[in-house]
């Protein structure tokens, strides 16, 4: 037995007086989508350009589609998000007569991509370069202080103060933007210790094949608890709504559907056991129907580097080709 104050901290209850949460060492997790949309309206609808060279502009109208979590883990706070955000933007032009309005889009404004790396794309007639570049500057600036404010305001109470009323990020700085950097080819990233947290190098996968089936039937494959037992032939736990957690191949992969649209779409964050800890990739599936097949694409993203090609090959070996024989769906529909 341990003598006293030699124990594993992880479980010393003298750091919390009522013993809740030790050192933050358990899972909590807050949902942030819809604090974040709110958010995300209020930091992006103060956008406005006043100045003689570029006349005045203003965004307007944001929907923010997405979603976003913090959670706590071992006294690290995570923080996923992945928003795509459609709006307006009017004004007038400084030599112009007559007041225009176009789009603004923000797309790739994900945990899995740098800050920077967001898609900003502004249709607007007619639109400087000049424009361009302060609209997109002050975009990403809002964005900076939505992150800001996610790990700050938001998460506050993710990571209980001690008896000594600290909290385990005061002593020492384990916030954790899972920032992951994408690869499409052979762009690499080190991990670092960035300003947003630690970054784990990883690479995108893209895939695609038919099925004899129609839509309807192949997306019940991918949501079903009995339906994804029987291709696996392995035990799973599947809530098949948005929001609902799986578990399959005995425990080998687990995740969260994020987005569900049926037939033709399937959204979900997910994980392999052997990952980092707290690690997810999300992956997207489209069904398209076609005359006498299904067409699927699926895309993943996130995947650790060097599980990339085991990731890749497990799709097409473990679920599209037990799929096909299992159910029938590689035979032609008569």
């Amino acid at each position: 037995m341990a003598k006293w104050g030699e124990g594993d901290p992880r479980w010393i209850v003298e750091e919390r007086p009522d013993a809740a949460n030790v050192n933050n060492w358990h899972w909590t997790e807050k949902d942030a989508t819809a604090w974040s949309i709110d958010k995300l309206k209020s930091l992006l609808t103060s956008i406005e350009i006043n100045s003689p060279e570029l006349g005045s502009w203003k965004l307007s109208d944001i929907k923010p589609e997405g979603e976003a979590s913090a959670s706590n883990r071992k006294g690290k706070l995570i923080i996923l998000y992945d928003w795509t955000i459609n709006g307006k933007i009017e004004g007038k032009a400084s030599d112009a007569s007559e007041s225009s309005s176009g789009t603004v889009e923000i797309k790739n404004f994900s945990f899995e991509s740098e800050l920077e790396e967001a898609e900003i794309n502004v249709k607007l007639q007619p639109i400087t370069n000049v424009l361009k570049k302060e609209l997109s500057d002050q975009i990403i600036l809002k964005l900076k202080q939505y992150l800001e404010l996610l790990k700050k305001d938001f998460a506050d109470g993710l990571q209980l103060p001690t008896a000594h009323g600290t909290s385990q990020s005061s002593k020492k700085s384990t916030v954790e933007v899972k920032n992951v950097e994408r690869q499409d080819s052979s762009k690499t990233s080190t991990s670092g210790s960035s300003s947003l947290g630690l970054k784990i190098s990883t690479k995108r996968a893209k895939l695609s094949d038919s099925f004899k089936c129609e839509a309807h039937e192949l997306y019940r494959v991918f949501v079903t608890e009995e339906m994804i037992k029987a291709f696996t032939r392995s035990d799973a736990k599947v809530e098949g709504h948005k929001g609902g957690k799986f578990v399959f191949m005995n425990g080998q992969i687990s995740g969260e559907y994020v987005e569900l649209d049926p037939p033709g779409k399937i959204v979900k964050k997910w994980r392999s056991k052997d990952w980092p800890e707290g690690h997810y990739s999300v992956v997207t599936i489209e069904l398209v129907q076609k005359e006498d097949c299904t067409d699927l694409s699926l895309v993943q993203t996130g995947i650790p580097s060097s599980d990339h090609e085991r990731i890749k090959d497990g799709w097409k070996r473990l679920i599209f080709e037990p799929i096909k024989s299992t159910f029938g769906y590689g035979a032609r529909i008569l």
